[in-house]
């Protein structure tokens, strides 16, 4: 699985993103979890994402990284509440994407 330390340091880009998104996306259809973990909310998460990476070339540098950020975060299942392991274990990472879009790009938020 690719990982975020996997970005090139210098300027990543949309599609470094999105190889961390499909890594990302495989390792949730693959994995053996709990029955409680919430892989369709996780889904939507990636749809926002997606939808962001889409827009790269309208960001400024400041705004890439703070997408930088929240990918990185969203793709570790290790983050502040693990993601296969707990049944609110998406919900941090929701709450990163949607101040994401709160600051870039809140036609989103839906």
């Amino acid at each position: 699985m690719a990982t975020p330390e996997q970005l090139p340091a210098d300027e990543p880009s949309a599609e470094a993103l999105r190889v961390l998104l499909t890594a990302h996306r495989g390792m949730l259809e693959n994995a053996e979890y709990h029955e409680f973990v919430d892989v369709g909310f996780a889904l939507q998460l990636h749809h926002k994402l997606a939808t962001v990476l889409d827009r790269w070339d309208s960001f400024d540098r400041d705004q890439m990284d703070q997408i930088v950020d929240t990918v990185c975060y969203f793709v570790e299942p290790g983050d502040e509440e693990h993601d296969l392991l707990s049944p609110i274990g998406f919900v941090d990472d929701a709450e990163k994407v949607d101040d994401l879009l709160q600051r870039i790009a809140p036609d989103l938020l839906s």
